[in-house]
């Protein structure tokens, strides 16, 4: 089949018809930590990641995704609640990923009262607006990271694992 993505390797079965041999092409897999200098450490998920989003379903789908990545996760519906949370947790929990645009307390406002709480905690915000926008309206509190909704399980690992090898 030309034009295909499809390798050209193919095999017939009896009464099934014709096959692409897809396994036969896949390079050998590499470790990714092959122990040369310079390289870096293989980031492993750790802790918990506490998701403050008041809907519902991104706090499931969010939550489902960074424990597909290893860590644990825990929800929030909006600010006094992550507050509370952080307040109870906070020597379980990794970083924060914040909803900007909440009801009641919303992700500007709870951001300065976590950081009062703890100058250390990581902050990662999310938002549909663009992403320069926001960093510089709350670069000044101490934002770990940004990602902008809606976001991949990638790009959300490649955000946490950001985050979390800075500071």
């Amino acid at each position: 089949m030309k034009g295909s993505a499809w390798p050209e390797h193919k095999h017939s079965t009896t009464d099934k018809g014709t096959i692409p041999d897809v396994m036969d092409d896949l390079p050998e897999a590499v470790p990714s930590n092959s122990g040369q200098s310079g390289r870096q450490e293989q980031w492993q998920p750790e802790g918990t990641i506490l998701i403050v989003d008041d809907d519902e379903n991104i706090r499931l789908i969010t939550s489902a995704m960074v424990e597909g990545m290893g860590f644990k996760a825990m929800s929030a519906r909006g600010g006094l609640e992550a507050l509370d949370l952080y307040h109870r947790h906070q020597d379980e929990i990794t970083a924060v990923l914040m909803d900007l645009g909440m009801p009641g307390m919303d992700g500007g406002e709870c951001c300065r009262e976590l950081l009062d709480m703890d100058s250390t905690v990581k902050i990662i915000l999310a938002s549909g607006y663009h992403e320069r926008d926001t960093v510089a309206r709350f670069a000044e509190r101490g934002l770990t990271g940004f990602i902008q909704k809606p976001y991949s399980q990638a790009a959300l690992k490649t955000v946490l694992e950001t985050a979390l090898r800075s500071r």
